[in-house]
């Protein structure tokens, strides 16, 4: 019984079936006579012989292929042999004679569905044997569907042990001897240590000993700002791809995801006791890594790599190297850095005394509205930094806390990112430049030169923060339609409004941590936000740090 039309029930899509045959009368019989539609088959080419079926089948991808074996030029089971290869998942059903029965049959062996007799051509019987045929290819997309499927969520689970496993190892958590074996699966345990295995180093694709390789994009947080944050995801799976493909190309390794734009690669070493070969192995991975991140995403990459490790309880020290070894890149421009450099280029001399010394002068500067003081201030960082290389992420943090203690300057979330970035020494010194050359910032009372309505604006904003403060809210406060409010405000103090709520939301916020008067969930009903986690990722966004990590380190 042939199912009614759009009634098969395993796909709504018509299969795509494509008739070969050499005779003409045979080919418009079939077109004619079989109810394809009622199938869910629907014929999208003929051909006449099988190089032309060949030609077709590149052009409409078919699902079912119904072919005769006797054809000039190119027969069938030559068509199928050759589509079989190219084409795994067509499928074929064979037109024959009773006098190829035989034939036919070596066609079935060839994973032919079935076989169609043209004479007598019984239209019923076709019919039978195509919707069986069209049943099995259905229940096989199916299955593929289910295996890509399956494939897809895989890799996602794949990423997300990986990232736990590196979060394990850098917090000196416990990890089971199977979660390691699944993410380090080439590694061999040397000769004599507990629990060898006994497979020598480099041999069937094992190794005993790793170097761990932090890998990332120089300026990646500016490089990620390009982006809507919905492409964020995509552009950290293709890093963690091309990273992946690259080891296997090369020799065993495990790619660990870390953070936006930034990947853990542990390296297998085939041969360990010859230093010159894994300096040459390393170097093909990182070349051929940053001439991908280049060619593609037309971002330099940059390079840490740590000390030669035999045991996975090391793999955390290791791991602490190439993260510590790549921070060099701070003063010296070579994308790859050895941890064994790591001395030569960072001296970090400085100590807690130096530290507060500078902050004294620091902020000296900092603090005036004049320009030229600032700039002197930042003279004396540069000088500090100059004699004393300190830790790069030192450095940052000292130099984000003094700018917020003084606030004299306007800052946004792209000024805190671009302070945060792994850029370059001068680049980075560049940023802090232009931050402390900019008007400085006003406080409410300071908005005497503003256009009058605008000041009761911000007023009603400075005494209403922690309420549903709304634009249409402060015109109906001050008698002004809020589409002339929106403009007005944007002209005479140069932010639009509701950037200009959330910073002094987020201010308000700030001096509260400061404080330890109110505990962080209560923060967000204090400062007007609709949710605490709403207040989170917004505090991180702007300062780049969470409430928590900024109360803790006021308190420092």
């Amino acid at each position: 019984m042939i199912p009614e039309a759009n009634g098969h029930g395993l796909s709504d899509e018509p299969l795509k079936v494509l008739l070969v045959d050499d005779e003409y009368m045979v080919l418009d019989t079939l077109l004619s006579l079989i109810r394809w539609d009622e199938l869910g088959l629907e014929v999208v080419a003929t051909a006449m012989n099988g190089k032309i079926a060949l030609e077709k089948c590149a052009l409409h991808q078919p699902d079912l292929i119904v072919t005769d074996l006797t054809m000039p030029v190119m027969n069938g089971l030559v068509l199928m042999e050759t589509l079989s290869r190219d084409y795994p998942h067509t499928r074929f059903a064979v037109l024959t004679a009773h006098k190829d029965f035989e034939y036919a049959q070596r066609a079935v062996e060839m994973r032919a569905l079935g076989y169609l007799l043209k004479t007598p051509m019984n239209a019923e019987a076709i019919e039978r044997t195509l919707q069986k045929c069209a049943e099995t290819v259905r229940l096989e997309h199916r299955l593929q569907r289910r295996v890509r499927r399956a494939e897809h969520i895989q890799a996602q689970h794949m990423w997300a042990m990986r990232g736990r496993v590196l979060d394990d190892l850098l917090r000196g958590t416990h990890i089971g001897a199977e979660p390691l074996a699944d993410v380090f699966p080439w590694y061999a345990r040397p000769a004599g240590s507990a629990g060898s295995s006994g497979a020598s180093s480099g041999v069937g694709g094992r190794a005993s000993a790793y170097i761990a390789v932090y890998m990332t994009l120089e300026e990646r947080q500016q490089f990620f700002a390009q982006y809507p944050e919905s492409d964020r995801p995509l552009l950290d799976y293709t890093m963690r791809q091309a990273a992946l493909e690259t080891i296997a190309e090369l020799g065993v390794g495990t790619v660990l995801p870390f953070r936006q734009g930034e990947l853990v690669l542990v390296v297998g070493l085939p041969t360990p006791e010859s230093k010159a070969q894994s300096e040459s192995l390393l170097h093909q991975l990182c070349d051929r890594l940053a001439q991908w991140f280049h060619r593609y995403f037309g971002a330099a990459a940059r390079f840490g790599v740590g000390e030669t490790a035999s045991e996975l309880g090391q793999m955390k020290r290791a791991i602490t190297e190439a993260i510590a070894a790549a921070e060099a890149a701070f003063y010296e421009p070579a994308a790859v850095h050895y941890h064994y450099w790591t001395a030569a280029r960072i001296w970090n001399k400085g100590d807690r005394m130096d530290w507060d010394v500078l902050e004294q002068r620091v902020l000296a500067g900092w603090g005036s509205s004049s320009v030229e003081d600032r700039l002197n201030g930042l003279r004396e960082l540069r000088e500090f930094v100059r004699q004393n290389r300190p830790l790069p992420g030192l450095l940052k943090q000292k130099a984000v806390h003094w700018l917020e203690s003084v606030y004299s300057v306007t800052l946004h979330r792209l000024d805190w990112s671009r302070l945060a970035d792994n850029a370059p020494h001068d680049v980075w010194f560049e940023t802090l430049e232009k931050l402390l050359t900019r008007v400085p910032r006003q406080e409410p009372q300071l908005y005497d030169g503003l256009h009058p309505d605008i000041g009761k604006a911000i007023q009603y904003i400075y005494e209403h923060l922690g309420d549903n403060v709304t634009l249409s809210r402060v015109a109906e406060h001050i008698h002004m339609n809020p589409s002339y409010l929106s403009h007005l405000f944007k002209e005479e103090t140069g932010e639009n409004f509701l950037d200009f709520l959330t910073l002094q939301r987020i201010g308000k916020a700030k001096e509260y941590l400061a404080s330890g008067k109110y505990k962080n969930y209560e923060l967000a009903e204090k400062t007007g936000f609709i949710s605490y986690p709403h207040f989170c990722t917004v505090f991180k966004k702007l300062t780049g740090m969470t409430p928590s990590e900024y109360r803790k380190r006021q308190t420092q």
